[in-house]
């Protein structure tokens, strides 16, 4: 059955971001994930896992200044080397954090080169970074956008990640998996099924929100029965990530997970 693990930038931010990990434990989850790190020493954060008894599934590359609305740096040709040196840091959290995943944003849409140059430096970064968490013992993913929250992202096509996995492992190069995030792939398409159906082979993890409000899914807009089944058919244990922003407190939210015997902690 799909196991189902909080995202703490999300989930439980009643509490400050130390004390998450505690509560995501008491609440009965396993597995967390989070967005960013950085503002954190890894050890700090590594004993707070542990305390708690808690595996990490994943956390995200630095993605650059995101408060001046960066996103990621993959695809920028004029960004390479802040590239390196992003996935470097990720790497020296991941040394200490050990999570199962590292999710790599392609960023932007860079504005002055083609679209065309800005795929194939993606590709060659994602070359390089796929390679590098690999020697980590980490799975590096990709992960499409939905553009009505994510303006300009480049990487916002289920299609086209699957073609960018599929190139690289065609040359002969490492390759990321998928992040199939259920909320994104609902936003773009307004169906979910078909397209896990199409991308099982290369997903790695899920994460869900409902597509109406990004709070708790909800069976009137997400097919929640069906997804789990199909998760456990074609993507036999895998985590999906609950990055959801709670409509009223993390634990009154957490009701709908008890209502699908599909799912568990």
């Amino acid at each position: 059955m799909p196991r189902l693990n909080a995202n703490l930038t999300l989930l439980f931010n009643e509490v400050a971001f130390p004390e998450r990990f505690r509560a995501a434990a008491d609440a009965g989850f396993k597995a967390v994930e989070f967005l960013f790190p950085y503002a954190w020493p890894a050890e700090e954060i590594k004993q707070w896992l542990d305390e708690a008894e808690l595996e990490l599934v994943l956390f995200n590359a630095p993605p650059g200044d995101w408060e001046a609305g960066e996103r990621g740096l993959g695809c920028h040709p004029d960004q390479v080397d802040k590239f390196k040196e992003s996935i470097g840091l990720a790497l020296e959290y991941a040394q200490v954090l050990k999570p199962r995943c590292l999710h790599i944003m392609a960023g932007l849409s860079p504005k002055y080169f083609a679209a065309e140059e800005a795929r194939q430096t993606l590709l060659s970064n994602l070359d390089w970074a796929a390679q590098c968490c690999d020697e980590f013992g980490v799975q590096a993913l990709i992960e499409p956008l939905n553009l009505l929250d994510n303006p300009g992202y480049f990487l916002h096509d289920f299609d086209d990640a699957i073609r960018l996995i599929s190139d690289l492992r065609l040359m002969g190069k490492a390759a990321p998996k998928l992040q199939f995030d259920i909320y994104h792939c609902a936003k773009i398409y307004g169906e979910v099924l078909p397209w896990i159906k199409k991308t099982a082979r290369e997903i790695k993890h899920f994460q869900i929100a409902d597509p109406s409000q990004r709070d708790e899914p909800n069976p009137l807009n997400l097919p929640l029965s069906e997804i789990f089944q199909l998760i456990d058919s074609d993507v036999p244990g895998a985590f999906v990530g609950c990055e959801y922003f709670p409509s009223k407190g993390t634990l009154e939210g957490l009701k709908w997970t008890v209502l699908y015997e599909s799912t568990s902690f």
